[in-house]
């Protein structure tokens, strides 16, 4: 456990420290003379998608057989508003 720390500790300061999560410009778009943040409206698209996906599981019969629905409908959303960011954007 020892050799471990050193190297995550290593890992997570390269990883804060490096150009992947800087911007070059601030990460919002002008909606009715607004700037929204774009994360914002990629997480509104992702619980949108996820109850329309829930909706369809409901009519097919597969949401009963589902485990832990909750933390699935919430990883699915939070996976589809990235998805959303990384197409749309490309952040």
């Amino acid at each position: 456990m020892q050799k471990v720390r050193p190297f995550l500790c290593t890992l997570l300061a390269s990883a804060t420290s490096s150009r992947a999560f800087a911007f070059d410009a601030s990460p919002s778009l002008p909606i009715a003379g607004a700037y929204f943040p774009f994360w914002l409206i990629c997480a509104f698209g992702g619980i949108v998608s996820a109850v329309l996906v829930r909706v369809v599981l409901i009519r097919t019969g597969i949401d009963d057989t589902i485990p832990f629905r909750l933390f699935v409908y919430v990883a699915l959303a939070a996976a589809i508003a990235l998805g959303f960011a990384r197409l749309f954007y490309g952040r």
